[in-house]
């Protein structure tokens, strides 16, 4: 069986030695479009953008990067999401609003009077 003339195409041969793949291109566009040919399924299994695990939804990035793509035309790393500690040092509470985590807030809302404070009595 004969194959495809395309270089690297393994395809059986059709019609006027192109698969029918690359005979249809060939039709419709008047040439062959390789540039816009898909990749071989299954390629990527995780984002390739550099340091995300992300798992692979389109075109090789995960849904994060690949809507990042669709609605900017690029990857804008300065829009991600980090996580944000809390602004009190030696704390390991995620932020929760103003720099500080849920329980330094309500302390910084609500301050406790410690016991030995008195208040001065209106005569």
């Amino acid at each position: 069986m004969e194959r495809c003339q395309v270089e690297g195409c393994l395809n059986p041969r059709k019609t006027r030695g192109y698969c029918n793949k690359h005979y249809i291109q060939v039709r419709r566009h008047h040439r062959l479009m390789l540039d816009r040919e898909y990749g071989p399924r299954g390629l990527h299994t995780v984002c390739i953008v550099p340091d995300c695990q992300g798992k692979h939804r389109a075109h090789g990035y995960c849904g994060k990067h690949y809507r990042q793509i669709r609605i900017y035309g690029r990857l804008t790393p300065e829009r991600e999401y980090r996580t944000r500690r809390c602004s009190v040092p030696d704390c390991e509470g995620l932020h929760y609003v103003k720099g500080y985590c849920q329980t330094h807030y309500e302390h910084l809302i609500k301050p406790t009077i410690p016991a030995s404070t008195t208040v001065a009595s209106v005569s």
